[in-house]
């Protein structure tokens, strides 16, 4: 335990399961000790600067993994070794990652931070393994996986200055708010949030609202004339 507490990150296990996130963290940490140089082929830094990141690197190997690694002196040719035996690791999660990517559905989800703490640590992974994921690969996946048939609880309101939607996995974008609101029956204090929503009619027409409110006591969705 006295050795894991001087740990810096955890070690690379034998599996090489942690193998992405523990490049990343000893390629930080070997930059954070100016010896980030020791592991770039053709560098001419000093057998000192060497040794130093060779007992670094090697200090967050599993113990099996050091035995199997106690010949080799360049923490170059140690980085290349790890890379020849860990990198197919890359497309396997790449495979996965692809797979929650396709399968990220906001219904699934309890609330809208929820959501974004899943979209946020599949986005990680993609970045793990290299690849990038734009602004509109996220806000498209907004948009497709937020949509909702909302049909005969939707009730057209000409009375409603705002559309207000009663579930919150309908938004794919929500603010708190609190906002007075005039509807058919009068002025509502209800309002919860604020923000944009999709959502799909029986009839099939797709509707994207900008400024929709969100009231999970409204007994119905209202739509405002103004959205249609």
């Amino acid at each position: 335990m006295s050795n894991l507490s001087k740990l810096e990150f955890v070690a690379l296990e034998i599996s090489g399961n942690n193998y992405l996130s523990w490049t990343l963290d000893a390629k930080t940490h070997l930059e954070a000790k100016s010896l980030e140089e020791t592991v770039i082929d053709g560098n001419k830094t000093s057998l000192q600067e060497k040794a130093k990141a060779m007992a670094f690197l090697r200090h967050h190997l599993d113990e099996d993994l050091k035995r199997e690694y106690h010949t080799v002196e360049d923490p170059l040719e140690l980085c290349k070794n790890i890379q020849e035996r860990f990198d197919h690791l890359k497309l396997v999660l790449l495979s996965k990652t692809h797979c929650e990517w396709a399968h990220l559905r906001l219904r699934d989800h309890k609330t809208v931070s929820e959501y974004n703490s899943a979209l946020f640590r599949i986005t990680s992974k993609f970045k793990l393994c290299g690849e990038q994921i734009t602004d509109k690969d996220i806000r498209n996946m907004y948009t497709s996986s937020s949509r909702a048939i909302i049909g005969d609880e939707c009730l057209v309101d000409s009375g409603s200055t705002n559309t207000i939607l009663k579930d919150m996995k309908i938004f794919s974008e929500l603010s708190p708010a609190e906002t007075p609101i005039g509807t058919i029956s009068g002025v509502s204090n209800l309002i919860e949030g604020s923000g944009r929503a999709h959502i799909i009619l029986s009839s099939g027409t797709q509707l994207t609202i900008d400024n929709a409110l969100f009231s999970s006591k409204s007994r119905r969705n209202l739509l405002s004339f103004k959205d249609i």
